[in-house]
Formats: structure tokens, sequence, C-alpha cells
């Protein structure tokens, strides 16, 4: 039978300081707007040149990467933050890069059966490495691309 613990042996017992994950930081309010401020500019310069937006999961499946970063590469082999599903056993990652993401959403939407794409996606990416002093594990990103122009030969 255990003994309920005194006030003072409570107090002894510290607890763990909530903190981010490292590399990994708050955007707070101070900075939020700047943050906002550059998402409305960019969004505004991409679709006026006719891009626009495709979002895609945080998380995929892992061999998405594998497939289309290459098997061999540092990305894969040792910068993913990847992890098994305890309840299906998928092996799932967070997306460290966007081409990959946007390709699999072209090719599952078909989304170049109608018309060729001009898409950008902003959101976070992840690499898992040491980072080295102030380097940053999940960083905000932006990407534009084109897909389904025919590329003219001569």
């Amino acid at each position: 039978m255990s003994h309920p613990e005194s006030p003072e042996q409570s107090k002894s017992k510290k607890q763990p300081r909530l903190q981010s994950v490292k590399g990994m930081n708050d955007v707070l309010p101070v900075e939020g707007i700047h943050w906002e401020n550059l998402e409305v500019m960019l969004r505004e310069w991409l679709t006026s040149y006719g891009y626009r937006l495709i979002k895609t999961p945080v998380l995929e499946p892992t061999s998405l990467f594998r497939r289309g970063i290459g098997e061999v590469t540092d990305i894969v082999e040792k910068e993913m933050f990847s992890f098994v599903d305890r309840l299906n056993g998928d092996e799932l990652t967070l997306r460290p890069e966007f081409t990959a993401g946007i390709a699999r959403a072209t090719i599952q939407h078909n989304l170049t059966y109608a018309a060729p794409q001009r898409v950008y996606s902003m959101g976070p990416v992840f690499r898992h490495e040491r980072p080295p002093a102030r380097a940053l594990q999940a960083v905000s990103s932006a990407r534009c691309g084109s897909t389904g122009f025919c590329r003219t030969r001569y």
C-alpha cells in the first residue's frame, strides 16, 4: 500500500519544465504579424502569375519519400522524422519537402487531365538531424512548381 506524499516531498521533486522540441520553435504573436504579412505577399504574388494553392498532408507514407527522393539519399537514410503507426503498422513520415506530396496528389487526383497546373505550397517541413547551434528541424517553407506542361523540342 502506497502512502501519499507530504507537501515537503512533493516540493522536493521538480517537475520537468515544458518546452518545445529542440530545433522546433514557436512563432509568438509579436512575430506572427510579420509571418502573416509575408505569407499574404507571397500568395498575392504567386496568384498574380497563375499559381494556385495546393495543401498536402504534413504526414505521408514513408514509401512516398523513398520512391520520390531516392532510397540512398541523406534525407531518406538519416534526415526524416519517421515512425510506425501503432494502430495499423503503417510507416509514416513528417514531410521533409513538398515535391513528393504534390506529385502524389497530382497523380491521385488526376490534376493534369484537363489542363497543366501551376501550384504552390506553404507550411512546415521537417528534417531530423542533429541541429548545429540555432539551426531548426522544423522550418516554414514555400514551393511553387508547374506540372503537365509539354516541353517543346527543337
